[in-house]
């Protein structure tokens, strides 16, 4: 999960930008990746023993001492290189990137499309953090443009999303159709509304509440609370793309 989910989606995606800048900072970044990709390696050597030994002989490690992976030193706990206030920092960062891809999935705005973000940040350390993230949030959101503040208010004709203490909007106007966009809303809409009503009618009738096993009655309930969610999702966005028309 680390591996996967941390280092390789998020770690090697953040860091290009200072891997393209060149200088100091792309020597420093490449010096982690290269330190947390040997470090890994040999944690996962037991579980994946043959591409990991033939991926870490291939590393240029300036300090390779050992013949094989099998005999390199166990990871070891470095409490002195944790720094829980940039992972706090960089946690948040990931999250507005979440946010405003979840936006333009939501709003099916083309990737090749580019957006204006507002993020609302809680405090002034936050906003400061998120101003300085410019780069990441053009790198891997597409974000042209971006305004920060602390607690700001909605402004008209964005979509929003929450992101950890943050709140980001994303201004809808030119990047979305919108009879077509609330076409294809109204009729997911209709769809989800005859599977609410069957599963309400389900858990309204007193024979299947006393014979179903609990398991099944709780199921179906959390499919229905799941479907009423979806639903009034599409709803908001229906309203809120209804303010974009002319």
């Amino acid at each position: 999960s680390f591996f996967w989910h941390v280092y390789c989606d998020w770690y090697i995606e953040l860091a290009k930008p200072a891997l393209r800048a060149g200088g100091e900072e792309a020597k420093q970044c490449l010096r982690v990746l290269m330190h947390v990709l040997d470090q890994a390696l040999r944690l996962l050597h037991p579980f994946m023993p043959f591409v990991t030994e033939e991926i870490w002989m291939r590393l240029p490690l300036a300090d390779r001492q050992d013949p094989s992976i099998m005999v390199s030193a166990w990871p070891s706990n470095e409490e002195q290189r944790a720094d829980a206030e940039a992972k706090v920092l960089l946690d948040q960062v990931i999250e507005i990137i979440s946010a405003l891809r979840t936006i333009r999935g939501e709003n099916q705005i083309s990737p090749k499309k580019k957006m204006t973000a507002i993020v609302s940040a809680p405090d002034a350390e936050t906003q400061k953090l998120v101003a300085s993230a410019t780069d990441y949030f053009a790198h891997l959101a597409g974000v042209e443009e971006l305004e920060t503040g602390v607690n700001l208010e909605r402004p008209p004709k964005t979509a929003v999303a929450l992101a950890g203490s943050c709140t980001v909007y994303v201004s809808l106007a030119g990047l979305v159709d919108v009879d077509e966009e609330v076409a294809r809303l109204e009729k997911a809409m209709a769809k989800i509304d005859k599977d609410i009503e069957k599963f309400e009618k389900k858990l309204s009738n007193p024979g299947f509440l006393k014979n179903a096993p609990a398991a099944v009655v709780e199921s179906d309930a959390a499919k229905l609370a799941g479907f009423k969610e979806k639903r009034a999702t599409y709803a908001d966005s229906v309203s809120r793309l209804k303010e974009l028309a002319p």
